[in-house]
């Protein structure tokens, strides 16, 4: 399963979805991070940071979403809960959008 970590673009949002010390951790679990280039900027986390915990970085949000399953991330959920899987989704503001 791959862990897709857009950008924030809630107005004043300065937080990050994971934070790059959580990443060996997922890792661990079988699962593969990727980040959009800048992600982490505002919450005071580089990109380097999260290459070298062994993230991805892609260069824009649309890329992050193609990187996925191109499902909604509740579809996702649904399915992942099927298959008796666990899936988080987190998102500030509202509902996440693919682009």
């Amino acid at each position: 399963m791959i862990v897709g970590v857009p950008r924030e673009t809630f107005p004043g949002e300065r937080r990050v979805a994971l934070v790059p010390a959580v990443l060996p951790t997922l890792a661990k679990a079988g699962l593969q991070v990727v980040v959009e280039a800048g992600a982490g900027v505002e919450a005071g986390y580089l990109d380097a940071d999260y290459l070298a915990k062994g993230a991805k970085i892609l260069p824009d949000r649309a890329e992050v979403f193609r990187a996925g399953e191109n499902r909604h991330p509740c579809e996702h959920c649904y399915h992942a809960t099927r298959r008796r899987n666990s899936c988080i989704e987190s998102g500030a503001g509202g509902r996440l959008q693919s682009a």
